[in-house]
């Protein structure tokens, strides 16, 4: 080793010690100054879930799920990024995960009537018809003016058997939204 190569690693191995030193005596109080501290590593959950609804305009819901997962883990308090995530873990065909991810997004927030709907047409999907009634119902109670939850609530009893209930539900969507022809239809068919 040369002369020179010995005084360079003694003055890296001095800079290194004073910059460890530095660190164990610093101030709690300094970060507060520090103009860096405020700075944080890559994308906060917002332009995460940004991303994600980019993403979900082109089609590409691998990727939007991906978003969403990274959002929800900074977030994981965070009941809209929750349920977000549900519907695309849905969309992907993660049936049973979704189930659990909106079971996840209700307990943070137990007044959010789409996610109780949501959550309960993928109850329908799974042939799961009493699970699927008490989450539309607590949907409606939430809020019983949403003419989707009206109509989908009708499909689950028309499934049930229970036409006239589920004629009352098409009704009552029609009611909120003249222009829903998907209630008008089904309640066309139950008339005839």
């Amino acid at each position: 080793m040369s002369e020179f190569q010995i005084i360079l690693a003694a003055v890296t191995l001095f800079l290194i010690f004073k910059v460890y030193t530095y660190i164990q005596n610093m101030d709690p109080d300094a970060q507060k100054t520090n103009p860096f501290s405020g700075m944080t590593k890559g994308p906060d959950a917002d332009d995460l879930v940004k991303k994600a609804d980019i993403a979900f305009e082109y089609g590409d819901t691998k990727k939007a799920q991906t978003h969403l997962e990274s959002a929800a883990a900074l977030r994981p308090d965070d009941a809209e990024i929750i349920g977000k995530l549900a519907f695309m873990q849905a969309q992907n065909g993660l049936a049973d995960t979704a189930i659990d991810t909106y079971r996840r997004a209700i307990a943070l927030d137990k007044h959010d009537d789409r996610l109780h709907s949501a959550l309960a047409s993928l109850y329908r999907a799974k042939n799961m018809p009493q699970e699927a009634r008490n989450h539309y119902e607590k949907a409606l109670a939430i809020d019983p003016e949403y003419s989707v939850t009206c109509y989908n609530y009708g499909n689950l009893l028309q499934d049930m058997g229970d036409t006239e209930k589920a004629r009352e539900m098409y009704g009552k969507a029609l009611e909120l939204d003249p222009d829903f022809s998907e209630a008008a239809t089904e309640l066309e068919k139950l008339k005839s």
